[in-house]
This record gives C-alpha cells, structure tokens and sequence, in this order.
C-alpha cells in the first residue's frame, strides 16, 4: 500500500492537533482532532467529508473549517466547538480560501473574496457578522505571521517594493515598516522582541527591527522558486525542508546547513518534532534528526 499523507495543525499550549490524512490522490481517508491529554479522538470526517480544518482556536476548544465546494451557495466557513461537535459560527458572507483565529476571540482572519475583490485578506468579526478591515495587496497567510503576544499581524504589501504592514487586532489599525532596501517583500515572520524575518524577491533572508534597520542579509539561493518557501521558526533557527534542506541561524543569518536531500514540506508538531508531508504517519526530531512513527491511538498508517 502506499504511503498516506499527514498534515498537522497544532495547539501545542493544550497538547492538541488536528490531522488531515489524504492518500496519493489528494482524497481524504481520515479528518480528526486529537486530545493528546486524554487520548480522546474527535472525528469531524464520517459526518463532514466536503471540508478541511484550517486551524485550533487558542483556547484549544475550537476548530475553523472551509468546504472544499467552489459552489458559491455551498462555500461556508464554520467553527465548531471540538468535543461535542457543535457548529458556533457559519456564514457565507465570502468565499473562503484560508482561515485562522486571532488573538480575539470573535475576531478570524480570512483570505477569501468579498465585495466583488478576488482574493483579498481581511479581519471578519464573528458576532458583529461583518468585515472590519482589508488589509493591502494580495498574499496567501502562509506569507504573514500572527504575533500572539502583541496581538498583531505582519504581512507584506504586495503593492509596495520596500514595505511590511502591522496590523493590530485590539486597535483594528496598521502601521508600516519600511525597509532600507529597495526590493519587494514576500514573505515575513514575527520573532521576538519586535523583530521580524523577511524574505525578499531576490531571495535575500533577513532579520529586520521594528523601524526597518537590517541587522543581517544572507542569500539563500533558491534558484528554482518563483516564490519563497515557508520555514518552521525552531529555538534560534529557521528551518526550510522544501525542494531543498536549509537550517538558518536567527542569531548571526548564517546557514548552518543545505543539501538537496528534502523529506517534504514540514508541519510543526510537539516539542522538537515536524511532521514532513508525503512520508507516512512519521515525524523528524529538529534537534537530533531521528525519524520516528507518531503514535495516535486509533490511527493506522501505512
């Protein structure tokens, strides 16, 4: 039998994950949230084929799903309450691509169309029923990162060369970050005390202050991307595990290691662990490297 896919969103604060498993046709075998501090299984596949989990609320008791339909009438973004499987929030206000919690609790992020734009990114108020902002450009989430502890998001404009946006979720207002280099951003990561990771068109790392002063540039030299990959942030690296392997140190930008050998895109999992996408039910320790079996209760995986 061939190998099944496993894809991992994870609440690691209350030991929680959600696992999407998909065979080699991109067809989903098994869609459940697993309550690792008791070892309780929720199934959200038998009864809700047609959608896919995006993410677990920061309290650890909510899930926010899309369906997989390109109907308009049946596109619906939903949050259901993980144990008793109650559906809290549906709309069909937009047409859904990505969805995520926020550090507000009635607030979610979406990429999705609404009003007539294609593929926008905004904040949707889920008790208000209504958009509070659209942020600048075009870009998928993976792109931008939420600061839990500032209540923040960081993305890049897509419609300017040298510039990322702050937008506050408490204050429902953004600033800009101008960089001192003229080249557009694609992607960009929170990190700690203000700083931020960016990524540039000519694939440039950089770790930048909250005014925009560089405090390092390496090149990482992904000859063969359009668009920067997206990195696991681990201790004091960056981790990239797609078409190649690259370790960065955050402290000095120094690559600490790159070969061509990939075991797949990775998802963040407990501890030191990733989950590598397309290997089977297995997980890559970041810190020693060993590969191991993830051992779920009631989950066979070949």
């Amino acid at each position: 039998m061939s190998k099944l896919r496993v894809k991992t969103i994870v609440n690691e604060e209350h030991n929680i994950a959600a696992y999407h498993i998909t065979n080699e046709k991109a067809e989903t075998v098994d869609l459940f949230v697993y309550d690792h501090n008791i070892n309780q299984k929720y199934h959200f596949f038998n009864e809700n084929p047609e959608f896919e989990i995006f993410d677990i609320s920061p309290c650890g008791q909510k899930i926010i799903t899309i369906t997989d339909s390109y109907v308009k009438k049946e596109r619906k973004t939903k949050i259901f309450d993980i144990k008793s499987g109650e559906v809290l929030f549906e709309t069909r206000d937009f047409f859904g691509y990505e969805a995520l919690f926020t550090p507000k609790p009635n607030l979610i992020l979406v990429r999705g169309a609404i009003q007539k734009k294609s593929n926008k990114v905004f904040v949707y108020d889920t008790e208000k029923k209504e958009v509070l902002h659209i942020m600048k450009g075009e870009f998928c989430l993976e792109y931008g990162g939420i600061d839990e502890k500032n209540q923040t998001f960081v993305y890049p404009n897509s419609k300017k060369k040298d510039e990322i946006l702050v937008f506050d979720f408490h204050t429902l207002t953004e600033r800009s970050i101008a960089l001192k280099e003229k080249c557009k951003v694609q992607t960009v990561l929170p990190l700690k005390q203000g700083e931020y990771f960016v990524i540039n068109e000519k694939m440039d790392a950089m770790k930048i202050d909250k005014v925009g002063n560089i405090s390092w540039k390496t090149n990482l030299d992904f000859d063969e991307l359009y668009f920067a990959p997206r990195g696991i942030l681990f201790e004091d690296e960056i981790i990239f595990d797609m078409y190649e392997h690259i370790r960065l140190n955050l402290e000095a930008g120094e690559i600490t290691e790159k070969e061509k050998k990939v075991k797949g895109r990775l998802s963040k999992y407990f501890g030191a662990l990733a989950v590598p996408f397309g290997e089977g039910f297995k997980a890559i320790d970041l810190k020693t490297r060993e590969v191991r079996d993830i051992e779920v209760e009631g989950l066979k995986v070949e």
